[in-house]
């Protein structure tokens, strides 16, 4: 009964504080922007009505919203208020890649952020990031850790002097992918360029340098390897380890009954 009271005087006093004039203002605590209701520390968090993540702003003569958090007239919520946002959180496919993108309203004593993946929607989530990602660069991350014709659901942690707070969760399902032999970089190239493939199922690979009149000039790769990108440099150099000359080779990537061929150019 009393925490009832509580929220009905609450409410009461954001509706005197709306229609009233100029008062100091304050934030509602990152914590309060929940589904739900409860007070807890005597922080009084409003859910559902209130406390909805909002973008924009909209001011007045007792309240402010700004990024996602709501302003109210001073002493409405007791204890430490914070002043950061997350605005916007994206997961999006490029090619066999996951970008994550986001956007922070305001803030102030931003630490940083973590990235967190999970199989399913409701977590457990695990942490990718090894380091705390600067709020000085740009607000991206790529997940290159993939498997093909699976789901991944991600989720952004944003550090402040008050701890740590996160995003909204963000899906995606990755489509089922074919072997792939990928254009090298850089092209044309000197001294050294990469090769890249990306294996659909594990297998014998055979990736091998040849001149333009089909002479063989360089075997990269001869075994046995797992499913996923791979990567191999070349030094423009053939299997004795003497220099090439410039011009036009291929390369041939066989694997699993299938072959693949593209042209790269080295210049001197």
């Amino acid at each position: 009964m009393a925490h009832t009271n509580r929220v009905i005087a609450i409410a009461a006093l954001l509706t005197a504080g709306c229609a009233g004039g100029a008062y100091a203002q304050q934030t509602i605590p990152h914590n309060a922007l929940a589904p739900g209701g409860r007070s807890n520390d005597a922080v009084y968090q409003l859910y559902g009505v209130v406390g909805q993540p909002v973008a924009g702003e909209l001011s007045g003569a007792a309240h402010l919203v700004r990024g996602g958090y709501v302003y109210v007239v001073k002493d409405f919520f007791l204890g430490t208020p914070t002043t950061v946002a997350i605005t916007q959180f994206e997961a999006t496919l490029d090619g066999t890649s996951v970008v994550l993108s986001w956007a922070i309203g305001h803030s102030r004593e931003l630490r940083g952020f973590h990235v967190y993946r999970a199989a399913i929607a409701h977590g457990p989530f695990v942490r990718v990031t090894s380091d705390l990602l600067s709020p000085e660069d740009a607000y991206v991350f790529v997940d290159t850790n993939l498997e093909p014709g699976t789901s991944y659901y991600y989720r952004l942690g944003a550090i402040d002097l008050d701890g740590e707070f996160f995003s909204a969760v963000a899906g995606v399902t990755t489509p089922a992918w074919h072997t792939e032999l990928r254009q090298n970089t850089p092209n044309p190239f000197n001294p050294t360029t990469t090769i890249s493939y990306y294996l659909a199922q594990p297998g014998r690979v055979s990736l091998t340098i040849y001149a333009v009149g089909g002479r063989r000039v360089a075997d990269l790769v001869s075994r046995v390897m797992p499913r996923g990108t791979h990567e191999v440099n070349w030094n423009g150099t053939n299997d004795q380890g003497e220099t090439v000359g410039s011009g036009v080779y291929f390369y041939r990537l066989v694997t699993g009954g299938e072959a693949f061929t593209k042209k790269l150019t080295l210049l001197k």
